[in-house]
């Protein structure tokens, strides 16, 4: 089983090889995934990336956040190059979700309350996302 990877907190406070980890999980990978796969994928199909709600307004509470941006962005450039082949890209950018990302991330520390009340299921999340991308 994959152990969880996670960090929350400003950058002066990370260690280098956890930041790097961070950035070759979610940014190398997904790219590395997805470039493998790309010639294997026909017309009019669909492709979900998912990111974070972090990717769209970065903040004082989620600077550790920052590599979603690229999620994002890759996935708006990447939608904009399969256009003419009619591969859908979705960014899917949810709020906190109930994973073991934040277990990890606030290593044995308190949620906020704010966040535990607004956390969804990972269920809900990828139903959702699969719904909104046909749409």
């Amino acid at each position: 089983m994959p152990r969880a990877l996670g960090s929350q907190g400003l950058w002066e406070a990370s260690h280098e090889e956890e930041a790097a980890s961070m950035v070759q999980l979610n940014c190398e990978g997904l790219t590395a995934v997805t470039e493998l796969v790309l010639p294997y994928i026909p017309d009019n199909s669909r492709i979900l990336q998912f990111a974070s709600a972090a990717a769209l307004c970065p903040s004082r509470d989620s600077p550790s956040m920052r590599h979603q941006g690229y999620v994002l962005s890759y996935s708006r450039a990447l939608g904009e190059e399969l256009r003419r082949r009619r591969i859908f890209v979705t960014a899917v950018c949810p709020g906190p979700v109930d994973t073991e990302f934040f277990g990890k991330a606030l290593n044995g520390k308190p949620m906020d309350p704010f966040k535990r009340l607004f956390m969804a299921r990972t269920k809900y999340v990828v139903d959702r996302a699969f719904s909104d991308c046909l749409k």
